[in-house]
């Protein structure tokens, strides 16, 4: 039998990875074997330990081909040289959450990682490996709020490995539970929305002014969608969202940016095809009210 090529090689290894995904994603990760794996790609056991040493090896193969979304480094040099560490810690943010939502073999992988392993005997160096890259990333967040502190967009009440930790399990939390039910909200809008809330409340002393008015007309509109003001029940009322921009003065671009909406899902809200709802109408309602406020709150 003629030795194969490099490129047949590759498009073997690449066979089994695309296989394993979802494999692994229908029978979860432990539960399936390599031969399993290789049934399903038309391969034999001999293949698959040609190619990865381990089911282990396989997972962090599968792992290693695609960005998840809390993986995606803030180490870089624009994030070195930005003059607004909120404004690019945001829009890192605003990516990882379409990410997620749009590109289909990310959620998968993701999905995978998140819901369908238990790293527990040959996937426990994955594991530790998890662990480790989570630290980075957190140390990564440390240093953003550290600058944002530096710069005084942000009150140093909260240490910056706090508010670090806090974001990142915010971020995380939101994308685990998306995973469970991606029809129980839209990631982006709700996600981008909780996010500058998150924010928001880190202003802390060093804006009270500007935080005090947010906290204000959050508290109104919360209480419009509880239905508790007067005794009348009713949910936020709607904002033209276009309107809104046009009276801002502001693209669509720097609108999203701005707010940390998605460009897309603002795309939908002008169009009418999608009305905002939930956190992202609450948030709509104070910027309505008082946009010069949530503007200095989130510089």
């Amino acid at each position: 039998m003629a030795r194969k090529t490099k490129e047949e090689a590759l498009a073997t290894r690449n066979l089994i990875l695309d296989t394993a995904e979802h494999v692994f994603q229908s029978g979860g990760v432990s539960r399936t074997s390599l031969h399993e794996v290789a049934q399903a790609a038309g391969l034999t056991r001999g293949a698959i330990y040609w190619h990865f040493q381990n089911k282990a090896d396989l997972f962090e193969a599968m792992l290693l081909r695609v960005v998840l979304p809390m993986e995606c480094s803030l180490d870089s040099g624009e994030a070195s040289r930005t003059q607004d560490p909120l404004a690019f810690l945001r829009k890192g943010v605003t990516e990882a959450f379409s990410l997620a939502v749009r590109d289909p073999q990310v959620r998968r992988v993701f999905e995978i990682a998140s819901h369908k392993t238990e790293y527990v005997d040959e996937l426990q160096v994955v594991r530790t490996r998890r662990i480790a890259f989570r630290e980075a990333r957190l140390a990564d967040l440390e240093r953003m709020f550290e600058a944002a502190m530096a710069l005084g967009q942000i009150s140093r009440r909260v240490p910056a490995p706090v508010a670090a930790r806090g974001a990142h399990a915010l971020v995380d939390g939101l994308m685990h539970n998306w995973l469970l039910d991606p029809s129980a909200f839209d990631l982006e809008e709700v996600g981008c929305a909780a996010f500058d809330t998150y924010l928001a409340g880190l202003a802390g002393t060093d804006a009270t002014g500007a935080f005090q008015s947010i906290k204000q007309g959050l508290n109104e509109a919360i209480a419009h969608a509880r239905g508790v003001q007067a005794g009348v029940k009713r949910p936020p009322r709607s904002v033209d969202v276009a309107r809104l921009r046009e009276r801002l003065g502001l693209t669509q671009e720097q609108f999203a940016a701005r707010f940390g909406f998605s460009v897309a899902t603002l795309h939908h809200w002008e169009r009418g095809d999608r009305s905002p709802n939930g956190a992202a109408l609450v948030l709509l309602n104070v910027i309505d009210r008082d946009p010069r406020a949530v503007m200095l709150a989130l510089r």
